[in-house]
């Protein structure tokens, strides 16, 4: 319980005290747009950017030191198991998830690097979507056409895209 408690109370303060911009991953009030580009350019854009992303090389940084154990107990055959410090590692159902969900913002801000520079590279840019068009996106499918040709109209639209690019 003492190592669980440790492992809670280090990955919240590591979530806490990093600053709210500091995972670099699209938000999900943020879009992609480029004032008049046509729907079969933008949606050529999405998939080259997409493809090129999909190649990107990733790193896998090294994980942390994990916590281990301080004693040893007896086994069936009458063996000791040693749990000293540097010996056996012990891990918990948090402590496990925390370094996976780690892995998978470390990866998840590198492929969103890749992306970000090829879309700029097309001449996009990011913006922000008002409170209200965030209200009318979710009224779709994530993967529907209504929501892809919705996201294109505000996009594409100079209107939209120039007062709201962050």
């Amino acid at each position: 319980m003492p190592v669980r408690l440790a492992t809670v109370t280090l990955l919240s303060l590591a979530l806490i005290s990093a600053p709210a911009d500091a995972l670099n991953v699209k938000k999900r009030n943020e879009s992609w747009g480029k004032p008049g580009v046509t729907f079969a350019q933008y949606r050529a854009d999405a998939l080259e950017c997409a493809n090129v992303t999909y190649g990107a090389p990733i790193t896998l940084h090294q994980l942390p030191p994990m916590p281990t154990g301080f004693l040893g107990i007896a086994v069936q055959n009458g063996e000791m198991l040693d749990l000293r410090p540097g010996h056996v590692m012990l891990y918990t159902t948090t402590l496990v998830e925390g370094v996976k969900h780690a892995t998978w913002m470390d990866v998840s801000e590198q492929l969103q690097r890749v992306l970000d520079q090829c879309l700029i590279e097309k001449g996009y840019s990011r913006f922000r979507l008002t409170s209200d068009q965030m209200e009318r996106l979710k009224q779709f499918r994530k993967t529907s056409p209504e929501r892809q040709q919705y996201l294109y109209r505000l996009g594409s639209d100079a209107t939209v895209v120039i007062p709201q690019k962050l």
